[in-house]
């Protein structure tokens, strides 16, 4: 091959590498989260990704199931048979494809940010688009429901439930369900769960859902929920709860948890655009043509 030709076959190389690399870009732009906030100490809020399933699932098994009121005073962790039909039905709420995330930019040293690919999830908030009309209450209903300690746990949330209709009570067809918050705890008292239920409200108002709503089993979540302007629209005491026996079922809801209550809000819409300046004169005015030009010339002489 001549000295010419290889140069030429080098150019070409070169060029289809350039052209090649705005259309990679833009697909992953395509494909890439959806973030709906940013912080100034290295956090970001963003959309949870299919690939992410499976390590949401830990943080949850790891962080959340241990503590949370429901799944800790009916001892779901210690039941296989339930923690495995848990998670199995936490992997199904994820197919819904509307939870948020959130990650830490920064690597160990805390000054570095890392790619979409390395990127540490420190929390993670399970949302759930509720429609009327998909009769989501009854599948509820009749989905396995595996294991001792998850049938105690899956008959008091469907007593809560059948106690109170979120789309009768807020007058809507559809709502946006919260269920899972959970933040890992080196990441917790930093208002990350703040962040991401507020940023659930974001999202409701992308999906042009006009309510927010979820059950929340212990005080410190429903004060972040009247925070962001959410009501108790049905609650229950830990104390009236008992079993066939009469024994408390949450003998130990924890200190200052003494309900679970439905809470919901409405959504507000976004304010509209400010409306546009009215057009001064000055803009208005066309510019003068040559004869207009010269009679003024000649008017003025």
């Amino acid at each position: 091959m001549s000295r010419r030709l290889r140069l030429e076959s080098r150019v070409l190389t070169e060029e289809e590498v350039h052209v090649r690399d705005p259309i990679e870009l833009q697909l992953k732009r395509i494909y890439s989260p959806l973030v709906w906030k940013e912080t100034a100490f290295g956090i970001r809020i963003q959309d949870l990704k299919e690939n992410q399933h499976d390590e949401v699932i830990n943080i949850i098994k790891d962080y959340y199931v241990e503590q949370d009121v429901l799944c800790k005073n009916t001892e779901l962790l210690n039941d296989e048979e339930s923690l495995d039909c848990y998670l199995k039905r936490i992997r199904f709420q994820l197919r819904d494809n509307s939870s948020i995330i959130a990650v830490d930019l920064k690597d160990e040293e805390g000054d570095k940010k890392l790619t979409d690919e390395k990127l540490k999830i420190v929390g993670v908030l399970v949302l759930k688009i509720i429609r009327k009309n998909e009769f989501t209450r009854v599948f509820s209903q009749v989905q396995l429901v595996e294991g001792e300690a998850m049938k105690r746990c899956i008959a008091f949330r469907s007593h809560i439930t059948r106690r109170v209709d979120v789309h009768e009570k807020c007058n809507c067809e559809v709502f946006l369900r919260y269920y899972e918050l959970c933040v890992i705890p080196e990441y917790r008292h930093q208002s990350i769960g703040h962040l991401l239920m507020l940023c659930g409200i974001k999202a409701a108002r992308s999906y042009n859902i006009p309510v927010v709503a979820g059950l929340f089993p212990n005080f410190a979540l429903q004060k972040l929920a009247r925070r962001l302007g959410m009501e108790t629209i049905y609650e229950i005491k830990y104390t009236e709860w008992t079993d066939s026996d009469g024994e408390l079922i949450f003998d130990d809801p924890g200190a200052g948890n003494y309900t679970c209550a439905v809470m919901a809000g409405t959504v507000a819409p976004l304010p509209p655009p400010p409306p546009r300046p009215p057009e001064t004169q000055t803009n208005l005015r066309r510019p003068k043509t040559r004869a207009e030009k010269q009679m003024s010339k000649t008017r003025q002489d």
